[in-house]
């Protein structure tokens, strides 16, 4: 996932370059500049060849911008992809937060409900997450099923220390925008 999602945006310069009417380099692709300097190093050799109406816009989504360069999503994404590709597979874990559900039926009254919900955590293969029963039984319940807020995460290497965090969900949002803000260029051109 991290490294189609990286790629991504590197295929999306080439493609930018070869709109232009240039030709790709070996370096070719998508800068991730945490300073100035970076962005500067970058615009003569990641982005060469790339129009500069797109060049602009690729500027616009670079870490440097934020008080925190190394927390934007463009950065972390860059970060845990060269975790992924030179040092080890992220071990990844899927684990949920918790989910709630609600009950009414017009035959409530005198019964009583037993809940059990499983605890916050590692999800376990074959684990149940939830059991309700009902003394005494209700005929045809209507059940509505929903998903519990499932999360997969990995060792990402950073500093999570003052509570920061993002999730898998975050970093694909932030590339599908980053990519959308490029459609103009992409689109077929009009008959």
């Amino acid at each position: 996932m991290l490294s189609n999602l990286r790629g991504t945006l590197d295929y999306l310069v080439g493609q930018l370059v070869l709109l232009a009417g240039n030709t790709a380099t070996d370096r070719t692709g998508f800068p991730v500049a945490k300073s100035q300097q970076a962005w500067m190093t970058a615009t003569g050799r990641d982005i060469r060849g790339v129009d500069p109406q797109w060049v602009d816009v690729i500027d616009s989504l670079q870490p440097y911008h934020g008080a925190q360069p190394e927390r934007h999503l463009l950065a972390v994404l860059d970060h845990v992809n060269n975790i992924s590709k030179h040092r080890r597979i992220p071990a990844a874990v899927e684990s949920m937060q918790g989910f709630s559900v609600g009950y009414a039926h017009p035959d409530m009254g005198g019964r009583t409900f037993h809940f059990w919900e499983k605890e916050p955590g590692p999800i376990v293969n074959g684990e149940e997450f939830f059991n309700i029963t009902v003394d005494p039984p209700i005929n045809n319940p209507k059940i509505t099923r929903s998903d519990p807020p499932i999360r997969i995460s990995f060792i990402d290497e950073l500093d999570h220390s003052d509570g920061w965090d993002f999730t898998n969900q975050d970093l694909v949002q932030w590339v599908a925008d980053a990519v959308a803000r490029f459609e103009p260029a992409l689109a077929p051109p009009a008959p």
